[in-house]
């Protein structure tokens, strides 16, 4: 099984892994600190399992309007 932390919180990540690794020793654990990181991890692999942090920042670009 392939899992993937997203949390910018680097003890809170730690501390995830740690318990999991613990309880499932053979289970791959891959860890992005970003919103834009784990989205584009995603992407590129194959996750059987995403723990995603629901309060992490998220910057969303958009062109500026015509007032700027």
């Amino acid at each position: 099984m392939n899992i993937l932390i997203v949390e910018d919180d680097e003890n809170k990540s730690k501390t995830i892994t740690e318990f999991i690794s613990s309880i499932y020793p053979n289970i791959k654990l891959s860890v992005a600190h970003s919103y834009q990181s784990g989205v584009q991890m995603a992407i590129d692999y194959k996750y059987d399992l995403l723990l995603l942090d629901m309060s992490i920042p998220c910057l969303l670009y958009t062109s500026p309007s015509p007032r700027d």
